[in-house]
C-alpha cells in the first residue's frame, strides 16, 4: 500500500542512545536498507513542500544518515 512504518524501541536498561533516525537499526551496506532509506528521504522531501516546518528536521536527519554511508 506504499505505506511507511516506524518502529520504536524502548528499554529501561541503559544502552546506546536513541536517535531520531534509529541509526543503529540501519546497515547501509545492505541494498534493501539503502533503498528503504532513499524512499524515506523521498517521502520527507515531497512532504517538505507541503509543510516545510514539520518535515524539515526529519529530512535533514535522514539525509545526514545517508551521507554518512557515502564516506
Amino acid at each position: 500500500n506504499n505505506r511507511f512504518y516506524e518502529a520504536i524501541y524502548v528499554s529501561t536498561q541503559p544502552g546506546q542512545p536513541i536517535t531520531a533516525t534509529g541509526s543503529i537499526m540501519w546497515n547501509l551496506e545492505l541494498t534493501h536498507h539503502q533503498i528503504y532509506l532513499e524512499k524515506t528521504i523521498v517521502h520527507y522531501s515531497s512532504g517538505s513542500l507541503e509543510n516545510s516546518n514539520r518535515h524539515r528536521l526529519p529530512l535533514e536527519l535522514y539525509l545526514k544518515l545517508s551521507m554518512s554511508n557515502k564516506g
